[in-house]
C-alpha cells in the first residue's frame, strides 16, 4: 500500500503541461479463469476513463461498479443486463454469487504473525495515517474493502490493477510490487503468476500498455516492511527499482 502511494506520487510529480500524465481515479479487479471478467469502479469520469472502459471491455467481459453510502454502510452496485434487455443496477455481491455460488477456501497468507502485525501497524501510523489524513477511508480503506472483502470473498485470487495511467494517446495498466528476488541457478528472478500473464496478454492485445514496477527489497525478511524506505537511509540506498514492460508476443 505504502509503496503504491509513493509510486503514485512520483508519477504525478513527472507530469507536465507538455507531457501530461493522469492517474485515473478507478479501481479494476480482474477475475475468472474459464472466462476473463473485470469489475471497473470509476470514481471520477473523464475522456480518459471512457477510453479505459472501452479498451477493458474489448479485452474481457466488463461490469461497471458504483458505490453508495446509505444508513451508515457502504454498498457496491453493478450494472448488469440480460440479452436483449437494458442494463440495470443490482447489488454486486448478488452478481458475484451468481458467478461463483460456493465460497472458496481463503488463500493462505504467510504474514499472519505477531511480527508482521507490528510491521503493518508501524506502516499505518508512521506513514499512511499522516500521509492520507482525513481521506484515509476514501483513499485506502474503501478501496481495500471493495477488493478484499467484496470481490475477494468469492474470488480470492482476483487481480487488483494498482494504477491506470493516461498519457497522450495511451492507457497504461501498472502493477506495483515490493519484493525480494528468488534465486534459481544463481539468477535473480521475480516470479509472475500465470493468471497475471494471461490478463496482461489480453490487455496488451487490445491496446493497453503494461508496466510492472518492482521495488526490490534489499533483504529477505518478511517482518521488515516498506516503512524502511522512508525512515532508513541505508536500506533506501540499497533499494533498486525495475520497470518491466509487456508486449503482445509474451
Amino acid at each position: 500500500m505504502a509503496v503504491g502511494i509513493m509510486l503514485d506520487d512520483l508519477i504525478r510529480a513527472g507530469s507536465s503541461p507538455i507531457r501530461p500524465v493522469e492517474i485515473l481515479d478507478v479501481s479494476t479487479a480482474l477475475f475468472g479463469s474459464a472466462r476473463r471478467r473485470a469489475l471497473a469502479w470509476v470514481r471520477m469520469r473523464s475522456q480518459a476513463t471512457s477510453r479505459y472502459l472501452e479498451l477493458l471491455s474489448q479485452a474481457m467481459e466488463t461490469f461497471e461498479v458504483e458505490h453508495r453510502h446509505a444508513n451508515g454502510s457502504d454498498h457496491f452496485l453493478v450494472w448488469d443486463a440480460f440479452p436483449g434487455r437494458p442494463k440495470y443496477l443490482r447489488p454486486l455481491p448478488d452478481l458475484l454469487t451468481k458467478l461463483r455460488p460456493k465460497i472458496p477456501h481463503p488463500v493462505a497468507r504467510d504474514d499472519d504473525t505477531a511480527n508482521c502485525a507490528i510491521r503493518r501497524a508501524t506502516m499505518f501510523w508512521q506513514y499512511l495515517a499522516p500521509r492520507l489524513g482525513d481521506g484515509i477511508w476514501d483513499e485506502l480503506g474503501l478501496k481495500r474493502y471493495f477488493m478484499n472483502d467484496v470481490v475477494g470473498l468469492r474470488f480470492p485470487r482476483g487481480i487488483d490493477l494498482d494504477a491506470i495511467v493516461a498519457t497522450e494517446g495511451d492507457i497504461w495498466a501498472l502493477e506495483y510490487k515490493h519484493k525480494f528476488p528468488y534465486y534459481e541457478e544463481g539468477v535473480a528472478t521475480f516470479r509472475i503468476n500465470t493468471g497475471e500473464l494471461d490478463r496482461f496478454g489480453a490487455l496488451v492485445m487490445v491496446g493497453f500498455r503494461i508496466l510492472d514496477i518492482v521495488v526490490v527489497k534489499s533483504h529477505q525478511d518478511i517482518t521488515r516492511g516498506s516503512i524502511e524506505l522512508f525512515n532508513d537511509a541505508y536500506a533506501r540506498s540499497k533499494t533498486r527499482v525495475l520497470a518491466i514492460g509487456f508486449t503482445a508476443d509474451l
